[in-house]
């Protein structure tokens, strides 16, 4: 499954996002909305399955748990990915009310000291979602 584009990959997803990039170019928003949703959503399920096996082999054998928390953080990325863009087409459709959840999930799956994070908490400031500056900024 990962070395080929079957549809419990990380290839998959950003399958999804390439598409939804391309239908973003061409305008088609409601189109674009649907790839990055299924980008979101596959990635959402990727991360807790690797989740939910890391748990399953702690004390058993120690390499799986690294492997799955590793394929778990590189889930967890594409996700607050997927978070993004989806959250970039809201703000362009002028529906902040949907893109602000989304944001407020990047800072919390990244942690506000990543770079994904300060972006996105950078954004919530500037939708007036919330006022206090982060100092990390």
């Amino acid at each position: 499954l990962s070395n080929s584009n079957k549809k419990l990959s990380i290839l998959n997803i950003q399958t999804y996002l390439k598409e939804g990039d391309a239908f973003i170019k061409k305008g088609n928003f409601d189109e674009a909305k649907s790839s990055y949703d299924k980008a979101r959503d596959l990635a959402k399920q990727l991360a807790a399955f690797y989740r939910d096996l890391n748990g399953s082999f702690k004390g058993l054998d120690a390499r799986i748990p690294i492997e799955m928390k590793e394929k778990g953080r590189e889930s967890i990325k594409i996700w607050a990915e997927s978070n993004a863009r989806l959250a970039a087409l809201y703000k362009r459709r002028n529906e902040p009310e949907v893109a602000v959840p989304l944001l407020v999930e990047i800072v919390r799956l990244m942690s506000p000291e990543s770079l994904k994070g300060k972006k996105a908490y950078k954004e919530l400031i500037q939708l007036g979602f919330v006022e206090t500056p982060y100092r990390g900024l």
